[in-house]
């Protein structure tokens, strides 16, 4: 599914919603570098372990990385402001016998293309 199509903006909606954050962050994991591409504000800023990362970084790093096998997204917190939100949720991710566990935060702003992803966060589980 593509952001447009997950924005729902022929409803009149901007795609700002939970549930339809929750979607574009599922393809974000699921798709990869393509995603990232479509998505990623061009001012986007993530901080991963270890990194700080722009568009162009962030986008190189995600090619370079294998898929994931399987992805769960488990919803915390959610906020809304006008043309911005906030999106926290608890990911876990299976790569071969390896698994990810991380509170992740990312910060969603609408723009004419659709909902664009501003600034991420990830803090690895233990």
């Amino acid at each position: 599914m593509t952001a447009a199509g997950a924005q729902g903006r022929s409803e009149g909606r901007t795609g700002l919603q939970a549930e339809e954050l929750l979607v574009l962050e599922r393809q974000l994991a699921a798709e990869g570098a393509p995603a990232y591409v479509e998505l990623l504000h061009q001012e986007a800023l993530l901080v991963v372990p270890g990194a700080v990362l722009d568009r162009s970084r962030c986008i190189d790093a995600i090619a370079a990385s294998p898929g994931w096998d399987d992805i769960d997204l488990a919803p915390l917190w959610y906020f809304r402001n006008g043309r911005s939100a906030v999106h926290t949720y608890r990911f876990t991710g299976r790569r071969g016998g390896e698994t990810y566990r991380a509170v992740m935060s990312s910060s969603w702003v609408d723009t004419p293309e659709g909902a664009r992803l501003i600034h991420h966060q990830q803090t690895p589980e233990r």
